[in-house]
């Protein structure tokens, strides 16, 4: 009974409402407000592009677009973005976009080796490696292989290996080879 009671002189006060001061302002200053939140929603962007260029040619280059990836990648590589720089030779590795040109790739991707990217170095060095655009050269490969590895490319880290077990370049080497091949196996 004594719960029902306090229930009871409780229910007024609920249902009470609380009233704040109103602020009136001009029509023109309102629609002004929602434009500028509606500009501001997240949900207002889902449309159009929110992504910045290099971002946009990777979404292009997944759906296999490549003249729109290879048009947003190609400024960014002059400016000497070093991932744009590895796409392009990516691209031109594969034929994707543009014709199947090794010496393109080797051209694009030591732009981005000379800046520490080190699937550039790794590519480039295949390059040097195989003969492929560019002179074969394999104590080139090595050292690109080499840049690449130490800073804990698992591909490089394995070709490293290879050029030591068999002696190109170097002289033979099965420990250093095992080094190599252990550094590249430990990362799966």
């Amino acid at each position: 009974p004594a719960i029902l009671a306090t229930a009871a002189r409780a229910a007024p006060i609920a249902r009470r409402r609380l009233r704040l001061p109103m602020l009136r302002l001009p029509m023109p200053i309102v629609r002004i407000l929602l434009v500028l939140l509606a500009l501001a929603s997240p949900l207002s962007m889902a449309g159009g592009a929110v992504a910045g260029p290099f971002e946009d040619a990777q979404a292009a280059h997944s759906r296999r677009d490549y003249a729109t990836a290879l048009r947003l990648w190609r400024p960014l590589a002059d400016q000497g973005n070093a991932e744009a720089q590895y796409a392009l030779g990516f691209m031109y590795d594969g034929g994707q976009g543009v014709p199947k040109n090794y010496a393109g790739a080797a051209k694009w991707w030591r732009l981005a080796a000379d800046q520490g990217h080190t699937f550039a170095q790794y590519n480039l060095g295949t390059l040097y490696d195989n003969g492929k655009g560019v002179p074969q050269n394999k104590a080139e490969a090595l050292k690109l292989y080499h840049l690449a590895a130490e800073r804990g490319n698992d591909g490089a880290q394995f070709s490293v290996a290879v050029l030591h077990f068999a002696g190109v370049a170097v002289p033979e080497n099965r420990i250093e080879a095992a080094k190599w091949w252990r550094r590249a196996a430990d990362q799966g």
